[in-house]
C-alpha cells in the first residue's frame, strides 16, 4: 500500500514541477510585460494588424494575425519651415505584401499579396474574409480600391471602388459587424478630418453614410468591447497637428450613435488599441508636449494605459522598454494556451535621428502581457506563483490521503481483528464468545495456537467477504 502511495506522491510532484517548468520557460520567464519574441519577415510601419481568432484554415497553423501593406523603408524628413525647424517626413517605399503571425508558434508566413501597394489604410474582418480599404499610394494619393482576401483559397479580389473620391480617406479605422464593413474617420486628400462613418454591405456592395464621429480625427485606433466600437486618440488639422487628441468615443451599431467616454490620460496617435482580460489597452503611439514649442516633431509615448469600464476611467500600465512608435498590433486570446494570450506589437519606427533626419524602421515582434491582466498568482492558476500553489495544494491533498488511509487502515484492521476474535470454531455457536477471552480467564499467549483458537474454516461467508473487502481497502 505504502509503496503505491509513494509512487503516486512522487509522480504527481514530478508532473506538477514539469508543468511549472514548461509553462514558465522560453520567453515567459518574467511572464508579464514586453518581450521580443520573433523577427518579422521585413521591417515595417504604417500597416494594419487583424486577428482571425477562429481556426477556419486548411492548414495546421491555427489562429493567426494578418498584416497587410505598409511602409518598408526608413521615413526621411525635410525641414519645411526654417523658423521653427518643422519637419515633413515621407515613406520612400511601400508594399502590397500580406503576412501572418501565429501566436502559439511564434512563427511568420507569407501568403498572396494584395492587388495594390498601399499604406496607412484601414482593414477589418467581416465573416471569414479580410477587407482592406483606403490608404495612400507612394505619391500620397488616396487609394479607392477596396479589396477582399479569402484565407481559405488564399486569393485577393477587387470588390468595389470608393463611391465618392472626395470622401475617400486614409489613416482611419475599419470594423465589422454582421454583413457590414464600417469605415470611420481618417484624413481626406487635403488632410482634413471630417469624421465621416460609412457602412458597406459586403453581400451587395451597397454603401450607406451614417452618423459622423463627435470629433473627427485621423491616426485613430478602434477596439470592439462589450458590443461597442471604441475609437480613441488621433490628430486633427484644426490645431495644425500641434497636439494629438486624448478623446475616446464609442459607436453603437444598434442606435447609430456616438457617445463620448473618459479621455485617455495622455493624448496620442498612431498607437495600438486592443482588448484583453475585459479591459481596453492603449499602447504606445506618438505625441507632442502641450505648449512646448521646442518640439517640432513627434516623440514616442513610452507607456500603456488601461480603460476600466466599471468606473469609466484610465490608469497607467507598464512602460515600453524601447523608444518605439508607429507600430501596429492586435490582441490574441487563446482557448488552449494561456501563455499565448497577449497583445502583439509589430514593427514600427524608432525616434528621430536628428543628424540624418529620419525615423529608423524596426522589425520587432513584441508580446505584451499587462500585469493587471494577471492580477495575482493566487488568482491565476497558470502563472508561476499559481503553479507553485497547485504544487503545494497537491502535497497537502496527498498527505491528507496518506493520513486518511492510515487511519482508515488502522480502523479496518482493528475491526477485522475483533471480528475474527468473535468468530466461532466448529464446536461453538457462531455467537458464543471464545472461552479463553471471557472475563477472568487466563491466556498463555506464548503457547496459544492461533490456528486452533480461530480456525479459518469456521469463518462465515459474509465475514470472509468483509475480510476480503477490508484487505482491498487497506491495499488502496
Amino acid at each position: 500500500m505504502f509503496a503505491k502511495l509513494i509512487i503516486l506522491f512522487v509522480s504527481t510532484l514530478f508532473g506538477l514541477t514539469a508543468a511549472s517548468s514548461s509553462s514558465t520557460g522560453n520567453d515567459d520567464l518574467d511572464y508579464v510585460g514586453f518581450h521580443t519574441v520573433a523577427t518579422m519577415p521585413h521591417k515595417l510601419s504604417d500597416s494594419v494588424a487583424v486577428t482571425f481568432q477562429e481556426n477556419i484554415f486548411n492548414d495546421d497553423n491555427g489562429p493567426r494575425i494578418y498584416l497587410t501593406g505598409g511602409c518598408i523603408t526608413n521615413q526621411y524628413c525635410t525641414v519645411v519651415n526654417k523658423t521653427d525647424d518643422a519637419l515633413s517626413c515621407m515613406c520612400e517605399g511601400i508594399t502590397n505584401a500580406t503576412t501572418y503571425f501565429i501566436p502559439e508558434k511564434l512563427e511568420w508566413f507569407h501568403v498572396q499579396s494584395m492587388l495594390q501597394e498601399r499604406y496607412r489604410h484601414m482593414s477589418a474582418k467581416v465573416g471569414n474574409y479580410l477587407y482592406v480599404a483606403g490608404g495612400r499610394a507612394l505619391n500620397d494619393s488616396l487609394i479607392l480600391m477596396i479589396e477582399q482576401y479569402n484565407p481559405i483559397t488564399n486569393e485577393w479580389n477587387n470588390m468595389w471602388m470608393w463611391p465618392n473620391t472626395s470622401t475617400a480617406t486614409s489613416d482611419g479605422v475599419a470594423f465589422g459587424a454582421g454583413n457590414l464593413l464600417y469605415i470611420a474617420g481618417g484624413y481626406d486628400s487635403m488632410y482634413n478630418s471630417p469624421g465621416y462613418l460609412y457602412s458597406v454591405d459586403v453581400t451587395t456592395g451597397h454603401w450607406n453614410q451614417l452618423a459622423s464621429m463627435k470629433k473627427g480625427r485621423g491616426d485613430i485606433e478602434v477596439a470592439e468591447f462589450h458590443g461597442r466600437f471604441y475609437v480613441a486618440g488621433g490628430w486633427n488639422s484644426n490645431n495644425g497637428f500641434a497636439q494629438p487628441y486624448a478623446d475616446v468615443e464609442y459607436y453603437s451599431v444598434e442606435t447609430n450613435t456616438w457617445t463620448l467616454v473618459a479621455s485617455m490620460s495622455l493624448a496620442r496617435g498612431d498607437f495600438v488599441l486592443a482588448v484583453m482580460a475585459n479591459s481596453i489597452f492603449a499602447v504606445g503611439g506618438e505625441t507632442r508636449p502641450l505648449n512646448d514649442t521646442s518640439y517640432t516633431h513627434s516623440i514616442p509615448v513610452k507607456y500603456a494605459e488601461r480603460y476600466i469600464y466599471e468606473n469609466n476611467s484610465w490608469i497607467q500600465e507598464e512602460s515600453i522598454p524601447d523608444n518605439l512608435f508607429r507600430f501596429v498590433g492586435a490582441s490574441y486570446n487563446s482557448s488552449t494556451d494561456v501563455y499565448s494570450s497577449a497583445i502583439y506589437l509589430f514593427g514600427g519606427q524608432g525616434t528621430l535621428n536628428t543628424s540624418a533626419l529620419y525615423y529608423p524602421l524596426r522589425d520587432y515582434t513584441i508580446k505584451y502581457i499587462p500585469a493587471s491582466t494577471v492580477q495575482s498568482s493566487s488568482n491565476n492558476p497558470l502563472s508561476p506563483g499559481g503553479i507553485a500553489g497547485i504544487v503545494i495544494a497537491g502535497i497537502v491533498v496527498l498527505i491528507a490521503i496518506v493520513v486518511g488511509c492510515l487511519i482508515a487502515g488502522g480502523y479496518f484492521v482493528h475491526k477485522q481483528y475483533y471480528t475474527e476474535l468473535n468468530d466461532t470454531d466448529e464446536h461453538r455457536h457462531p455467537h458464543t464468545p471464545v472461552a479463553s477471552l471471557e472475563p477472568g480467564n487466563d491466556i498463555d499467549l506464548e503457547n496459544l495456537d492461533m490456528t486452533e483458537a480461530f480456525p479459518m474454516s469456521s469463518t462465515t461467508t459474509q465475514e470472509k467477504q468483509m475480510t476480503v473487502r477490508t484487505n482491498e481497502m487497506i491495499a488502496f
